[in-house]
């Protein structure tokens, strides 16, 4: 089983000040293979990558990108202690315990719009890609979609529980039974703001050690007011209604 995260805009402040030279030799020097899902995509669009330095505020998609460039650095993060946006300040993974922490480091995997599909534990430096640029019009998404499938398929196996953004649902297409959920506030759909609870769940997840759909239903009713859990095909959608 694996749990299938988003990434966040918001990443670790280094405060490093690397220059446009040194992150050109720093990136193109990375040591891709390290990750724990391969792509041959991967190498040539971090090459895309660095070609685009010499236009940061298409890539960074701000104006001030000195700001961003001070983030920069030669040094190397676990994914899930790099990401820091709102999901993952709920996770608040320095408060779980070993157990918890090996749990969302096996366990996890988040979908960057860089480095593509990449394991919690996985070790990526900071970078700044903003959602939704193209580099060179190339289609992020389906190009780690045809490299990646195969490989993601043999790590999942038999279930998943799917957190991510509907943004990320592209970069993998699930065909095996999964879970997914549908978090409600006065009988209206959240959209932004459902970043705190898929958060709350992974740390829920983390903490009950959660294997199979089973377990994952006891957790959810015990935790949250369950609307509906709806069934289809291989899916299954937990209505969550949201009170706070």
């Amino acid at each position: 089983m694996k749990i299938l995260f988003s990434p966040s805009e918001e990443k670790i402040n280094s405060l490093n000040a690397y220059n446009i030279d040194e992150l050109k030799i720093f990136f193109t020097n990375l040591n891709l293979d390290n990750l724990s899902i391969k792509s041959q995509f991967r190498k040539s669009y971090i090459k895309e990558y660095i070609n685009h330095f010499d236009n940061l505020e298409l890539i960074f998609g701000v104006k001030n990108t000195q700001n961003i460039l001070n983030n920069f650095s030669n040094k190397l993060y676990k994914a899930i202690i790099l990401y820091q946006g709102v999901s993952y300040k709920e996770l608040d993974y320095n408060s779980l315990s070993n157990e918890e922490k090996t749990y969302i480091d096996d366990n996890v995997i988040i979908f960057s719009n860089l480095f593509g599909p990449i394991l919690a534990n996985d070790e990526i430096p900071f970078y700044k890609l903003k959602q939704g640029v193209k580099l060179n019009k190339i289609n992020q998404a389906k190009e780690y979609l045809k490299d990646t499938t195969n490989n993601l398929n043999e790590i999942i196996k038999e279930f998943a529980i799917d957190l991510r953004a509907d943004i990320y649902k592209d970069y993998y297409q699930i065909q095996i039974p999964h879970a997914t959920f549908i978090f409600m506030k006065n009988n209206k759909q959240l959209s932004h703001s459902s970043k705190v609870y898929r958060g709350r769940v992974l740390r829920l997840l983390a903490q009950n050690n959660i294997t199979n759909i089973k377990e994952l239903s006891n957790m959810i009713y015990t935790n949250f007011s369950v609307i509906n859990i709806e069934n289809i095909e291989n899916k299954t959608i937990f209505y969550i209604d949201i009170k706070d």
